[in-house]
């Protein structure tokens, strides 16, 4: 456990307060801040405060790598890393517009697949700290739907891309972002196949990456392993049912 208490003193000059952090390293020698669209990392044996980011732009949903040496984050959905100890900051992708979003979810896939809990976060480290396995969703097919926004005086319409039942969803890829190489390695999945592809998870090497792939019409599951240095993949499981 941190002493809070303790910490905080040294936090005053940042204008950082301890009980605010967004992030603990696993081995509980430092705190990760988001203060004024920015992040902040403050080392407890070093007692120093580092500034991560420094620009006008939101960093969404930062998340410390697992050996608490780097941040992964997205900003105007591309995917970006810093690292902590030298402030060098990669960005991990560089193809994000108005319809296309690496590692941040389309809305569909927040609400309907994913799940609001991970506020658009979509993804996740390998526990070695090296890769990144991220979604990447096109939402050029899928239909806008007007929404009208009440919080300025005469009000204005904004558009969400929505699909009514039927129509087309977003085209999602999986990519396996290789930091030191600063490269992507993308998961061999027709994007334009109408199905859902989602739910990543690593084994402890970080040798193999799993996901999940679900049908339209949601009776044909599949788990498959993903080789992240090739994109190669193979099925592991796969279950179908009537309804």
């Amino acid at each position: 456990m941190l002493d809070y208490n303790a910490i905080n003193p040294n936090l005053d000059e940042a204008e950082l307060s301890a009980d605010q952090n967004i992030g603990i390293t696993k081995d509980y020698s430092g705190l990760l801040f988001y203060n004024d669209n920015d992040l902040f990392f403050y080392s407890i044996p070093k007692n120093k405060v580092t500034r991560l980011t420094n620009d006008k732009d939101e960093e969404v949903n930062p998340v410390l790598s697992p050996d608490g040496k780097k941040v992964a984050y997205t900003r105007n959905k591309d995917l970006y890393v810093v690292d902590i100890e030298s402030g060098k900051e990669t960005q991990l992708t560089n193809d994000a517009s108005d319809v296309i979003y690496n590692g941040y979810a389309s809305w569909v896939y927040m609400e309907e697949i994913i799940g609001r809990a991970l506020k658009y976060r979509a993804f996740w480290w390998a526990p070695n700290s090296e890769m990144i396995a991220f979604l990447r969703f096109d939402d050029s097919p899928v239909p806008q739907f007007p929404l009208f926004n009440y919080d300025e005086t005469h009000g204005k319409i904004e558009w969400q891309r929505y699909p009514y039942a039927g129509d087309s969803n977003p085209k999602v890829k999986m990519g396996i972002a290789h930091i030191n190489t600063n490269k992507v390695v993308w998961v061999d999945e027709d994007e334009t196949v109408d199905q859902y592809t989602a739910w990543a998870f690593w084994v402890p090497d970080s040798k193999q990456m799993f996901y999940q792939v679900l049908n339209r019409g949601q009776n044909h599951l599949q788990i498959l392993s993903a080789n992240p240095e090739t994109g190669k993949n193979k099925l592991i499981y796969e279950e179908k049912q009537p309804t």
